[in-house]
């Protein structure tokens, strides 16, 4: 039987100092049927400079969209998802790095539990120099997962490290338009509504790197107050 094709979605925004690094560990995967589909979201540094000379040689489709303008994390993944085939969406950072069995692993666990929607994992923090920090875990399972998202408010999938189905993200609308700090989250709980489980792996396939000049911690006002808009407005849902 032959290995589903995965989608691997990066997007970058002046991230020169990490992008080599984010992209070799992609090229790196043991999984080897997988495109790569990068959106570049107006860079206006030497991010793609240093994007375009690793794929010389590149046996695998890519493909680099470009945007003059700085759209957002969300925006940019809808548009680079438009261009997917594969059957799984493999969500990476411009300045994270995904483990080499990564796609394996995240592979294996969605084709043997088809029910799930999304799988993600723990992640490793460390700094801009690459130091390694602190690993992070999230609860285990689907109904552990709810818990934590409906009761507590807290997004509980590391979106560097999620997985899902390329067809159930197309039935959900994609990213919602207009949300800019918390796409993911916003996905999670519509997702949620619509009775798609996820599932977190224990093990770290991911080391996050917390940047100051990342989206997170340069914006941390705004992504928490659209957290409270976007979480209202699904609990008023209900």
């Amino acid at each position: 039987m032959t290995d589903p094709l995965v989608s691997v979605i990066m997007t970058v925004y002046n991230c020169e100092k990490y992008v080599e690094e984010a992209v070799r560990s992609i090229l790196n995967q043991t999984y080897s049927n997988y495109e790569f589909i990068i959106y570049n979201d107006g860079s206006t540094d030497e991010t793609m400079n240093k994007i375009l000379p690793l794929f010389e040689g590149f046996d695998k489709h890519f493909e680099i969209v470009s945007s003059e303008e700085n759209n957002g994390v969300g925006y940019g993944r809808n548009k680079a998802i438009e261009l997917a085939k594969g059957k799984y969406i493999a969500i990476a950072d411009g300045d994270d790095i995904s483990e080499p069995n990564r796609l394996e692993k995240e592979v294996a666990f969605l084709e043997d539990n088809i029910h799930i929607f999304c799988v993600s994992s723990a992640m490793v923090f460390m700094d801009v120099a690459g130091r390694i920090g602190k690993t992070q875990k999230m609860p285990l399972d689907h109904i552990r997962i709810l818990g934590r998202m409906i009761q507590d408010s807290v997004n509980s999938i590391h979106d560097p490290a999620a997985m899902f189905k390329r067809e159930e993200f197309v039935f959900l609308g994609g990213y919602s338009r207009g949300v800019k700090y918390v796409p993911d989250f916003d996905l999670w709980l519509r997702a949620i509504k619509q009775g798609m489980k996820f599932h977190n792996l224990q093990h770290p396939y991911v080391k996050y790197r917390k940047n100051p000049e990342g989206n997170c911690m340069k914006h941390t006002k705004a992504l928490l107050e659209e957290h409270k808009v976007v979480w209202n407005r699904f609990h008023n849902r209900e």
